[in-house]
């Protein structure tokens, strides 16, 4: 327990287990308020580094109503997923996060803020609107709720990539997802080293290179698919489907039943294979882009 008394906003380097423990219960009080499930990347929470500061926390009298994280995957842009309690809302909470979180940014020399809200969350919708934030794309959340595997007809392999790999994966992953290679591969390469709980995988077809995917499994009894992709000349013929069949197969077998990943709305194609592999639309999440002032 901490004798710390809290009153207003306060920010953090790493959450303690008890912030943890306030955010999960606040997300699951405006869950169930809004009737919706927000993004707040509770295995990212859990494994904050110590040396940055990351989430922001404003509390009433003790009592946590109001919630803004930071996370940050690459070296220009900065994505934000937060909330603030239904009985405190319209009284400056969030912007007062906001704004202590657009400090941070700027001394990371960041500009590009990216906005995380529930596809049904009015209030977020309405202050991203007000911001003068703009909409870019949206993703479906999705999960396994039935194993639906296809039948093993190419010679399909998936290989841990190893550190000599990172170049290869950032390049198959600029052109499926049309990002910068180069930005991808310095962001790849520093984060290899502190990422235990992520697997990242190379999909073979004998012997030969043709896509990848990755697989954070933080949580003991899940696994989150992403940065799933075939290069583009060998799309179309079941390899994609029987990869991610095989990632599932290795998830299953290590316990993982909760099974997770997001695709682009505008994505129809995969989220056909999806579909077709036993995943289901759990809900949708919108992204807002906004510019910081020099």
């Amino acid at each position: 327990m901490s004798d710390e008394y809290r009153q207003g906003l306060v920010s953090r380097r790493g959450l303690t287990a008890d912030d943890y423990g306030r955010v999960t219960q606040l997300a699951t009080l405006c869950d169930q308020s809004d009737n919706i499930t927000l993004k707040i990347n509770y295995d990212t929470l859990r494994t904050r580094p110590g040396n940055e500061i990351n989430d922001f926390l404003y509390y009433e009298r003790e009592e946590l109503i109001g919630f803004l994280g930071l996370y940050q995957f690459n070296s220009h842009e900065i994505e934000i997923s937060g909330m603030v309690h239904p009985a405190h809302r319209r009284k400056g909470i969030f912007s007062a996060l906001l704004s202590a979180a657009k400090q941070e940014v700027r001394q990371r020399g960041i500009s590009k803020l990216i906005f995380i809200n529930e596809t049904n969350s009015a209030s977020g919708k309405s202050f991203l609107e007000s911001l003068g934030a703009t909409h870019t794309f949206s993703e479906y959340w999705m999960k396994m709720t039935q194993i639906k595997l296809p039948q093993m007809k190419h010679p399909i392999h998936l290989r841990p990539a190893t550190s000599e790999d990172i170049g290869v994966v950032a390049h198959m992953t600029a052109v499926c997802f049309d990002m910068n290679e180069a930005e991808l591969l310095e962001t790849m390469t520093k984060k290899r080293a502190g990422q235990k709980d992520h697997s990242v995988m190379l999909i073979e077809l004998s012997g030969d290179e043709i896509g990848t995917l990755a697989v954070n499994h933080a949580d003991e009894n899940s696994a989150f698919i992403y940065g799933f992709c075939v290069l583009p000349e060998h799309q179309g013929r079941g390899y994609g489907r029987q990869a991610l069949a095989l990632a599932i197969q290795t998830a299953l077998g290590l316990r993982r039943t909760n099974i997770e990943l997001e695709v682009a709305c505008a994505n129809s194609r995969a989220l056909s294979l999806y579909q077709s592999c036993g995943f289901e639309v759990m809900g949708a999440n919108d992204y807002y882009v906004q510019m910081l002032d020099d």
